[in-house]
């Protein structure tokens, strides 16, 4: 079967990308380009990736993912009090479930059915598609590490816009193009490790912009987040692995993890993005 090329940027429409990394980690006939123009990076082909894919998953969610739930709920939950959410992208479930007790209503929607009984017995509907949603039924919809995913984002979001009552939002966390690793210490290991053939695009947060502002959103912010701490960080320089954070426990220090995220922060070289896209009163 030929092979479709994604030969210009899904973003800006440029035709001027240049090869950042021949092969993913687990499929080597999957490059990663840059536009020049903006700085999106998108994979060469995505022919590889269907929603078979997904519904036959066997995804496994590392404990990191336990973490990041409850930083997450730490952020939002003020913001969701009471309201009725919609979490796109839902995986396992966890965020559903730690956000529940807060809520008025918590729907999730994924292709993976592997944590259908987790959900049902956590009472929390899960749905397979948003097509049976319908319009003005959400405050709020939240989507986790999912956007880089999607073939074509504008679409989806403007598809999960429809959900959303006037004025309400989308939370979108997504990792960040400029991670330090990348952008200040040039980590080849890491840079290979990193290359995943699930994520169609990594985006910088002035493409997040971009998206929003295409989608029919307003940009009430877009902020850095640092999941992996400095002594991650130094195994990856050091040997070229990952796991720091086991091997240079020590240095896990809740005051110096701080210091170094805010320094990452002001350079704009976080590990992860995360937004909130406001809906516009008079869109579509």
């Amino acid at each position: 079967m030929e092979t479709s090329k994604n030969d210009s940027c899904y973003l800006c429409s440029s035709n001027d990308l240049k090869l950042i990394v021949n092969g993913t980690r687990t499929n080597p006939n999957v490059n990663i380009l840059k536009c020049c123009r903006c700085g999106l990076e998108q994979l060469d082909s995505f022919d590889h990736m269907t929603d078979e894919y997904y519904e036959k998953s066997t995804m496994t969610y590392p404990l990191k993912c336990v973490f990041d739930d409850d930083r997450r709920v730490d952020q939002l939950r003020e913001v969701l009090l009471q309201k009725d959410v919609l979490e796109f992208g839902s995986g396992l479930g966890g965020f559903c479930c730690a956000i529940k007790t807060y809520v008025n209503t918590i729907v999730g929607v994924d292709l993976d059915p592997q944590a259908k009984d987790l959900y049902e017995m956590n009472d929390i509907s899960l749905l397979q598609s948003i097509d049976d949603l319908q319009p003005d039924s959400f405050d709020s919809i939240v989507m986790f590490h999912v956007l880089e995913h999607i073939q074509d984002p504008v679409q989806q979001l403007k598809d999960l816009g429809v959900l959303l009552r006037s004025g309400g939002s989308i939370y979108i966390e997504v990792p960040n193009a400029n991670d330090a690793l990348l952008s200040i210490y040039n980590s080849d290991e890491f840079r290979k490790f990193n290359a995943n053939e699930e994520h169609l695009y990594t985006f910088n947060s002035e493409n997040l912009k971009c998206i929003a502002a295409k989608s029919g959103f307003d940009v009430g912010y877009v902020k850095q987040v640092q999941r992996y701490p400095l002594s991650n960080h130094l195994s990856w320089l050091q040997s070229g692995k990952p796991l720091g954070q086991v091997r240079y426990d020590f240095l896990n220090d809740q005051e110096l993890k701080d210091a170094y995220s805010s320094a990452l922060s002001k350079a704009g070289s976080c590990d992860t993005l995360f937004a909130k896209f406001v809906k516009r009163y008079d869109a579509d």
